[in-house]
């Protein structure tokens, strides 16, 4: 298995966007950032509830480990459904480049005719 990682050297982190970065300060908060750890998690985009399976499946092919944390909170997804439910997805940053092109890849698959 052929894994991309990418290197995180010279790179800084901004906790606040969860985002890697060229320069030491965030382009988005304006925050300082510290320097990137291979292990920080990115975040590389929503995913719509519906799709949250065909996201798990395909990170789990390629062994991608992520976080997916809910937008509207559980109560919420309990009585009304998963259906409404939307999910920021974050990924380490080593594995970011091959999880975006995965994450992208559901939404092509799934995509409604």
């Amino acid at each position: 298995m052929d894994i991309m990682e990418l290197d995180p050297a010279g790179k800084y982190y901004c906790a606040t966007c969860r985002s890697a970065m060229d320069e030491e300060f965030c382009p988005e908060c304006h925050k300082k950032g510290t320097p990137l750890d291979a292990q920080d998690p990115v975040y590389i985009g929503d995913l719509p509830g519906r799709l949250r399976n065909a996201l798990q499946i395909a990170f789990s092919a390629t062994e991608i480990p992520f976080n997916a944390y809910s937008t509207l909170g559980t109560g919420f997804t309990l009585s009304a459904g998963d259906i409404f439910e939307s999910y920021k997805i974050y990924v380490p940053y080593t594995r970011s480049k091959e999880a975006k092109e995965a994450f992208l890849r559901v939404f092509e698959i799934n995509e409604e005719p």
